[in-house]
């Protein structure tokens, strides 16, 4: 079910001068692959990312949970460095 609550139909972008949280977006995920597939990250979570495909399917689950006003996930820019 897609929600019409207008919060998750907005697109915010939270920002200081270190750092900007956008929404995130399928275009997102190119510049987070490198670092999904880093084993330490999920050390001490429920989730397992091995491969492309682990990251693709939590990936879309993110953008579907989006659309469907579950949850509101963002990604961070760290504009010191210019990368996600």
């Amino acid at each position: 079910m897609i929600t019409n609550d207008p919060f998750f139909a907005s697109d915010i972008n939270l920002e200081d001068d270190v750092v900007r949280l956008e929404p995130i977006k399928p275009a997102h995920f190119g510049y987070l692959l490198p670092v999904a597939l880093e084993k330490d990250l999920w050390e001490f979570t429920i989730n397992k990312m091995n491969t492309e495909a682990d990251f693709k399917k939590y990936f879309d689950t993110a953008l579907e949970e989006r659309a469907t006003g579950k949850s509101y996930t963002f990604v961070i820019y760290d504009k010191q460095k210019q990368q996600y």
